[in-house]
């Protein structure tokens, strides 16, 4: 089988010493090929775990609110190159990511940022779907722990199968990602410990469970990337206001 990807989206970064806040959407996580229209070959599997390791970046930057960050991942990707030995019908996806991210790195918001690395995301959903390819995530495991550590875990094990939804893409899993984001809200004692921000924390968490209730088990693709992008832009605004404590990228 091919091994696609082997990269997780985001990290789980340390608040405060002790304080684990999780960046919202770890990615399919490693994703096996169960069946395909083309042969298996390493040279074309290395490209695509480097192509999404790019894309990754600019997710990562994105729900940081890094927009600088943004700018040298989708560069790369403005180059993408065509696989070896991909079929005809990947063209029109890779030229579309090109556009992407030509838009990602030219975007002077977040929220222009996180439509362009989503629909980035869309895109290697239709291709997998052009060349008959289904990728399988593995579960990441991920300790229960109550308050705002476990609060992020599970919007975290949500945002997974919400971009499983796009990335792979499947209708079953954007449907229990959906389910999975309608969690009860932190109580104003459980938010991070800096009274500056306490208003844009209750913010950010009540957007965060808008755009749940919003969500549909049978979102069709375009809205999927609306919702996914509008939640990356949401987790932004909170991560943001620390990005080198909270957020993805920040552990390393």
């Amino acid at each position: 089988m091919d091994r696609l990807y082997r990269r997780p989206l985001w990290n789980l970064p340390v608040f405060a010493g002790a304080l684990a806040i999780a960046a919202l959407a770890s990615g399919a996580g490693a994703l096996a090929q169960t069946t395909a229209s083309v042969p298996a070959n390493p040279a074309r599997i290395v490209e695509m775990r480097h192509h999404f390791v790019d894309i990754s970046l600019v997710q990562e930057s994105v729900i940081r609110g890094d927009l600088a960050s943004v700018r040298a991942p989708a560069r790369r990707l403005m180059q993408l190159a065509t696989p070896v030995d991909m079929p005809p019908a990947s063209a029109p996806f890779i030229t579309t990511i090109r556009v992407a991210a030509r838009r990602a790195a030219e975007a002077q918001t977040l929220r222009a940022s996180a439509l362009a690395a989503t629909t980035m995301l869309e895109q290697c959903g239709g291709c997998h779907q052009a060349v008959t390819v289904r990728p399988v995530p593995t579960s990441a495991s991920r300790p229960d722990v109550g308050g705002l550590v476990g609060h992020m875990l599970e919007h975290q094990r949500a945002a997974d199968q919400l971009l499983q939804g796009i990335v792979i893409p499947s209708a079953t899993a954007w449907s229990q990602g959906v389910q999975a984001l309608r969690i009860a809200p932190l109580k104003a004692s459980e938010f991070p410990p800096d009274s500056r921000f306490r208003s844009d924390f209750h913010k950010a968490e009540t957007e965060v469970h808008d755009i749940a209730n919003d969500a549909r088990a049978d979102d069709a693709m375009a809205q999927r990337v609306d919702t996914y992008a509008r939640l990356l832009t949401t987790c932004a605004s909170c991560h943001s206001l620390h990005r080198r404590i909270w957020g993805p990228g920040t552990g390393q």
